[in-house]
């Protein structure tokens, strides 16, 4: 009963992606327990997408530097992102999700 309340709540999301006709990033943000979650669940079965959850992409202790951290986005490890996924890995796909858990 959750998952149909749940779907009934982004219904209006769902109509507005199902009719874009090129590829489009996602990024889910929230706090704890508020349902991000269940949201990339739910967007990635009704659309054969791909999630990325950032927390794989935390920057590891050793690298957080000072001038690391005052960078935008300074606390993710976007070179392993980069390595991970080329560009050619996102061509495939027609909706991303860009999955942050902590929130």
């Amino acid at each position: 009963m959750k998952a149909v309340k749940e779907i009934r709540e982004y219904s209006s999301l769902f109509k507005i992606l199902k009719k874009l006709d090129k590829a489009t990033s996602i990024a889910i943000d929230g706090r704890c327990g508020s349902g991000k979650t269940s949201l990339a669940e739910m967007l990635k079965q009704e659309f054969d997408m791909n999630v990325f959850h950032m927390d794989d992409f935390f920057l590891p202790f050793e690298m957080k530097t000072k001038e690391r951290l005052s960078e935008s986005g300074g606390n993710v490890h976007y070179e392993l992102f980069k390595r991970k996924y080329s560009l050619h890995y996102f061509k495939e796909k027609k909706l991303f999700i860009n999955h942050s858990i902590a929130g």
